[in-house]
């Protein structure tokens, strides 16, 4: 999965699912929560819990730097 596909699919998971952090940290290419944690907070600046939490009331833009 490229960059770009998995920055959208966690998004997705992230609005519309019950998946845990960690369950989606699962995805194969994150080592642990940790690294996706950190993955998702590069290319969004907002934590996945943060954006979990307020998805509605931020615009996410993709980093021109992916």
């Amino acid at each position: 999965m490229d960059n770009r596909k998995e920055y959208y699919y966690c998004k997705y998971l992230l609005s519309f699912t019950d998946y845990s952090i960690k369950e989606i940290a699962n995805i194969p290419k994150f080592a642990d929560q940790a690294h996706f944690s950190n993955y998702f907070k590069r290319y969004t600046s907002y934590s996945p819990t943060y954006y979990r939490n307020h998805q509605c009331s931020i615009e996410i833009r993709f980093k021109d730097d992916l």
